[in-house]
């Protein structure tokens, strides 16, 4: 895959509210748990080609104050290990077939999924608002009747080839020294007085929509986080936190060996 494709830089303010707003909905996420719409299985039973999108992964570090920085330099590592990690642990045989597709091969293909981002964030926002029952939130009707849409994505269908298109979005939190130190003496003191504190750890979390790019639908989403256990930027525990991110189609189409048949 070749070099990440950027869509507008958010400002600042974008970023804290994004940053808040999957503490808000992940938090309580601790085990895989995805949505499909009604017409999921059928497709997959009749043989799927997958376009797996650019990842697009950012990590912040986050300050004693609870001030999340962007990092790029992190940022690009865990890109590159959630690549890695989608390669290694996605199966692609049979009649469920992956391969990566970069959109600017196609200039009206990169325009359509820089487009296409923005709208892949807000559908995952509202199907973790309204479809987990962690977010405290949920809607009966979405519960039962998981139907979100990106909007038909035709230069991607006609540039991917490919049958479903599959968007991938990390979050990372790292404490800086200062927070560590800070939640160090939280608890040193806390002990004194005879209380137990447990201070936050940072959240790391994988958003994930299969999009059939006809219609736009979103056929298969999931949105998986922990606190404290994942580290994008170590390429095992990004494995692993994919591996628990996708776990439904690891099982239900278990590869002869990590990374076998997926094409680049």
């Amino acid at each position: 895959m070749s070099a990440p494709i950027s869509c507008n830089r958010p400002s600042r303010r974008m970023l804290l509210a994004w940053c808040s707003l999957n503490l808000v909905l992940l938090a309580g996420c601790a085990t895989p748990h995805y949505r499909t719409s009604p017409q999921f299985e059928d497709r997959l039973q009749a043989g799927m080609t997958i376009a797996v999108m650019p990842p697009d992964v950012k990590v912040y570090e986050v300050s004693a104050g609870e001030v999340p920085e962007l990092m790029d330099e992190w940022s690009e590592t865990a890109r590159k290990n959630v690549i890695e990690a989608v390669r290694t642990r996605l199966p692609g045989k049979g009649q469920f077939i992956i391969r990566e597709f970069d959109p600017s091969q196609s200039e009206a293909a990169r325009a359509e999924f820089e487009d296409a981002v923005p709208l892949f964030r807000a559908v995952a926002m509202s199907a973790a608002m309204h479809t987990y029952i962690e977010s405290g939130a949920p809607f009966e009707t979405k519960m039962k009747q998981f139907d979100y849409s990106l909007g038909p994505l035709p230069m991607i269908r006609q540039a991917s080839g490919a049958d479903a298109v599959l968007f991938i979005e990390g979050v990372d939190q790292i404490s800086s020294g200062g927070r560590v130190a800070r939640n160090v003496a939280m608890v040193l003191v806390a002990a004194a007085f005879g209380v137990v504190v447990i201070p936050p750890a940072g959240l790391t979390a994988i958003s994930a929509a299969l999009v059939d790019p006809q219609t736009g639908d979103v056929l298969w989403f999931n949105q998986h986080g922990a606190r404290g256990k994942y580290d994008l930027r170590k390429p095992d525990s990004a494995e692993s936190c994919v591996a628990d991110a996708f776990e439904y189609f690891i099982t239900t189409f278990p590869a002869k060996k990590p990374g076998g048949e997926m094409k680049k």
